[in-house]
Parts: C-alpha cells; structure tokens; sequence
C-alpha cells in the first residue's frame, strides 16, 4: 500500500511539473492537456471511487495551494471527478481505451465548464460561447489526445502495483 502512495504522489508531482513547466515550452501555446485531470480520471477509472476521491482531492488541493484564487474549489472538482469516474470501475474494461478517452474528454469539458462558471460568469467578463471555442474545446482535445498516450502507461503501472500488492497480501513473510 505504501508503494502505491509513493509511486501515486511521484506521478502527481511528475504529471504537474510537466502541465506547468514541460508542456507550455514543447507547445507554446495557451491550450496544454489537463495532465493532473488525467490521472485523476484514470486512476478514478482503474481503481474504484475511493481511489479518484483521494487522488482527486490531493491533486486539486495542490494545485489550489500553488496557482488557485480559491483554496478548495480544484479540490473539489477533482474530487467528484475523481469519484464519478470510479463508478464505472466495475462496469468497463480497463484495457479498453474508448472509455478513458470518453471519460477524460467528458471530465476536462465539465472541467472547464465549472471553471467558466465560477471564475468568469460570476464577473461577468467572457462570453461562454468564447471561452467554449478558444479554452475548453482545444483544451479537451489534447487532454483527449494526450489520455491516448498515457493511458496504457498509466495502466500499466497500476497492473503491476496491483500484481505487487496481492503478492505482498499472499507471502507469509511480507504479511503484517
């Protein structure tokens, strides 16, 4: 269990360094993939509900300490994005990667939609249609496009913290 806490925060940590500082020099652009959202949403996908809850709430928590306006609004996002996309653990495949896709795609959209809402509708600053076709749809195409390239890492992974796991759980030298 604590393997997998590690390699978790090694991946977050790694994921924001590369949505922050690696990907807007590759790509100068405004529009990078929502990296952390990946995780989140794979994560929430391979592992069950209480998995995206946590990793959700500790990536949207980071990134409220060091670039949000409001302390918790990320948390909370990623969090229930975190939990919704658990709630199709047990219904899809893993190996599948239609449905990481779908589901990255869907989270980034709603994503970005609560962001709008709340950090420019309330102000009254941008219009949605805009924001719409400049922000969210570039954006949830290359975290869509960037979920086709991670997934099969990040599933992998996880197949073998799993496999590290149940042979810890089986050895009765490792056991507790």
């Amino acid at each position: 269990m604590r393997r997998r806490i590690i390699v978790t925060a090694v991946l977050v940590i790694a994921a924001l360094i590369l949505q922050t500082a690696v990907i807007p020099v590759i790509f100068p652009s405004f529009i990078t993939p929502n990296l952390l959202l990946i995780l989140v949403t794979a994560f929430g996908f391979m592992c069950g509900g209480r998995t995206g809850i946590w990793i959700g709430f500790a990536t949207g928590l980071l990134l409220d300490l060091l670039y949000g306006g409001f302390i918790g609004f990320n948390a909370l996002v990623y969090m229930t994005i975190g939990f919704m996309n658990g709630r199709f653990c047990k219904v899809f495949f893993d190996e599948d990667l239609k449905v990481p896709m779908l589901l990255a795609g869907i989270s980034d959209f709603i994503y970005g939609t609560l962001c709008y809402l709340f950090l420019f509708a309330l102000k009254g600053t941008h219009s949605y249609g805009v924001y719409l076709r400049y922000t969210i749809l570039p954006e949830v195409i290359s975290t869509i496009l960037f979920t086709i390239l991670l997934y099969k890492l990040l599933f992998w992974i996880n197949s073998r913290l799993s496999a590290h796991e149940l042979e810890e759980q089986q050895s009765p030298w490792l056991g507790r």
